[in-house]
């Protein structure tokens, strides 16, 4: 699909990387020909880094023909990759009040929604 045509519902389009976002670790949608190798490396890098899953990087028919130089970037940015961004860390204890809730609380009386 041509690039102007995203997002304008032509004849066919399918929004992929909205499609496939709760089957994915991360998406990402090319917009400029010069960013596929740093998309590139950093797809590469989520899909390896933690528990291992499926990405993907949708390229637009226009960003394929485009000549380009093609480069691998010697590392990446950490504040931007979407797998190394901080997280908070987990304690191995609960917190006061969640122990407290939980002790207190009453059984569930209908769960619902819990997969299997």
């Amino acid at each position: 699909m041509p690039t102007t045509a995203i997002g304008t519902d032509a004849f066919q389009e399918c929004p992929i990387t909205g499609v496939t976002m709760d089957i994915t670790k991360h998406n990402w949608l090319v917009t400029d020909a010069q960013d596929l190798p740093r998309v590139i490396a950093e797809a590469f890098h989520v899909a390896t880094t933690g528990r291992p899953g499926p990405v993907l990087v949708d390229v637009p028919k226009g960003r394929l023909q485009r000549m380009m130089d093609w480069y691998w970037p010697a590392s990446l940015d950490d504040r931007t990759c979407p797998a190394t961004s901080p997280r908070p860390k987990a304690t191995r204890s609960p917190s006061p009040k969640a122990a407290e809730l939980i002790l207190t609380g009453a059984a569930a009386r209908d769960v619902r929604g819990a997969g299997s």
